[in-house]
């Protein structure tokens, strides 16, 4: 027991000394300026004491909850800025849109939480019942509504555009 104590103790003191805070199943509710909500989950997050961010594990943003589409974003890891109102996910971005059936994935999102705009400048490639896109960037508006391919220098937008013929 006096040994346990003693590695307890130790525990105890280092986790107050260090100021992180550590959550599991995290959820962090808000809403954007035109009053959308938002959910910013993760299967773990931890407090960084100096600036305030969480570290997220495995998050997943979900966009317009109440809504009858929700854009659902996951990733491996993260970062969530309550101040700066943004979160950065990455890598193995997947962001699916509810309804739709379309599918991107990118190395890295940013979501702006009080403006609902979610961008990323690292190439994205996109698939779903149209066909597929891919792109330098892209940012996605008006809570999936509206998104905006962009490329730049020989990486231009090219996309695949599947026709319907009956009895396909």
């Amino acid at each position: 027991w006096t040994v346990f104590r003693t590695v307890m103790s130790g525990v105890e003191r280092k986790a107050s000394e260090s100021g992180e805070i550590r959550l599991e199943n995290a959820r962090f509710r808000g809403q954007d300026a035109q009053g959308r909500a938002f959910i910013v989950g993760a299967k773990g997050a931890v407090r960084d004491p100096a600036t305030g961010r969480f570290r997220l594990v495995g998050p997943a943003v979900r966009l317009n909850l109440g809504g009858r589409k929700v854009t659902e974003i996951t990733a491996d890891g993260g970062t969530y800025d309550d101040v700066k109102k943004t979160v950065l996910i990455g890598p193995n971005v997947r962001i699916s849109d509810g309804g739709s059936g379309f599918t991107l994935t990118t190395p890295e999102a940013v979501v702006d939480t009080d403006t609902g705009v979610v961008t990323g400048s690292k190439g994205v490639q996109g698939r779903g019942p149209l066909g597929t896109i891919n792109a330098s960037s892209y940012a996605i508006h008006d809570q999936g509504q509206r998104i905006v391919f962009n490329g730049s220098g020989d990486n231009k937008v090219r996309g695949v555009i599947n026709s319907a013929r009956s009895g396909d």
